[in-house]
C-alpha cells in the first residue's frame, strides 16, 4: 500500500491529510481508512471541499492579474 512505503513523517502527514479533507480519523486503521474511502463520503463533505480550493485558485489568480497589471503601469 502507498501509506505503509512512506517514512514516518510522510504517513503522519498523509494521516492528518485524510483527517482534515475527508474526516478520516488519524486512528484509523488501514482496513478502516479503505472501508471509509471504498463506502464513499458524503456529497456536502466533498464539495465544501471543493469550493475551498476553487476560492484559494480564484484568490491566486487575483493577486496574480494585480502583479501583471503594476509591471504593465511601470
Amino acid at each position: 500500500m502507498f501509506a505503509e512505503a512512506l517514512r514516518n513523517e510522510g504517513y503522519s502527514t498523509y494521516r492528518a491529510r485524510l483527517h482534515a479533507l475527508l474526516g478520516i480519523s488519524a486512528a484509523a486503521t488501514g482496513k478502516q481508512t479503505h472501508d471509509c474511502i471504498a463506502n464513499g463520503f458524503p456529497v456536502q463533505r466533498l464539495m465544501g471541499q471543493f469550493l475551498s480550493a476553487m476560492l484559494y485558485m480564484l484568490r491566486l489568480w487575483d493577486k496574480l492579474v494585480q502583479k501583471v497589471e503594476q509591471v504593465r503601469l511601470t
